[in-house]
């Protein structure tokens, strides 16, 4: 993994482990008879398992994660989906971005290609459906998602998702389900995904059963505050003009500030010591304020991100070398708040 590839991944998945999960009863393991304390079921009947249980007579046994005892199970279809809510500690604070983490498993009836985890908050509890088939939950949602989505190939293994939410302010619920359903059909089931296995239940056909467990809301902070280079950016010689082999070194940090919306980057371009100082400030300025505009274009407010040019002040390399200087033409990135 390439130095952008590694700084890009300690920013985007950040350093947890100092903070509070806010999910009560996370991993679903205390029990109020056969339901775990301060979950909800919302919408349907979201199924709870133990450890070593026979699923739903498919012979699904699986192991919870963590060597825990209990999980969840969630089915949704084209037009509807089971909905579960869990209660968090303490209201979101405003503004505050937070990481949400959830170990996922597909049912074995689940579609091979399709695997879509969705997530709300909200400050109330939501009203369950009840009897009332035909409430919909039109909620604005979270997409989770997988870093390496070759392991979410196989039924066998808990695959980590994560994603990020910026707090509106006390929210105090998160609800598990697939919220797009109530917005439009989705299209992305087909019978012809089930591996040629037919089902004969019509409930069962055109839907898709995933495991969960162990849920994580942490709020969000960027352990990486160090200027972080950009590498693979070009530009016409002696001008601030992008070439197109920038673009999927841009792309990449455009996707990390998609990701995490409340974060704000400062852009900074360098120069080597050859040339007139002046058009070498006014070059690196220049060169930073492109990369800026490339972001911006792709849809990053204009407010989420500064630029700024030093020309050869930090060097990083050896002026006096044809290495070194290549080192010192540079544009780099720093997170700031």
């Amino acid at each position: 993994m390439n130095s952008l590839c590694y700084s890009l991944f300690l920013l985007f998945v950040g350093l947890l482990t100092e903070a509070q999960n806010l999910v009560l009863n996370p991993s679903l393991e205390e029990l109020s008879g056969k339901f775990p304390t301060h979950w909800k079921t919302i919408n349907l009947s979201p199924d709870i398992f133990t450890k070593g249980e026979e699923i739903n007579n498919f012979n699904d046994e699986k192991i919870p994660y963590d060597f825990g005892n209990s999980f969840l199970g969630v089915m949704s279809a084209t037009n509807w989906s089971e909905i579960i809510q869990a209660e968090l500690k303490e209201p979101l604070v405003a503004n505050a971005v937070y990481q949400i983490k959830i170990q996922a498993c597909k049912h074995s009836f689940c579609p091979s290609g399709f695997f879509n985890l969705e997530i709300a908050f909200t400050k109330g509890s939501l009203k369950p459906a009840g009897d009332d088939q035909t409430r919909q939950y039109k909620l604005p949602f979270v997409n989770l998602y997988c870093e390496n989505m070759d392991t979410v190939k196989s039924r066998d293994k808990w695959t980590e998702f994560t994603g990020f939410y910026t707090a509106k302010g006390g929210e105090k619920y998160i609800s598990l389900g697939r919220f797009s359903v109530y917005f439009k059909e989705d299209k992305t089931i087909k019978q012809t995904d089930y591996d040629g296995v037919i089902y004969e239940d019509n409930i069962t056909r055109g839907c898709t059963y995933l495991y969960y467990d162990s849920l994580i809301v942490s709020e969000y902070k960027v352990p990486y505050k160090k200027p972080i280079v950009l590498e693979n950016i070009f530009f016409e010689t002696n001008k601030s003009v992008l070439l197109p082999a920038s673009y999927a070194s841009l792309n990449r940090l455009y996707s990390i500030l998609v990701k995490l919306p409340g974060t704000k980057i400062k852009i900074t371009g360098h120069t080597d010591n050859v040339g007139n100082a002046n058009d070498n400030f006014k070059l690196s300025k220049n060169r930073a304020v492109a990369v800026q505009n490339y972001l911006i274009k792709k849809g990053i407010a204009k407010g989420r991100i500064t630029s700024d040019g030093v020309a050869d002040k930090k060097p990083i390399g050896n002026n006096g070398t044809k290495e070194g200087r290549e080192q010192n033409r540079r544009v780099e990135f720093e997170y700031f708040q």
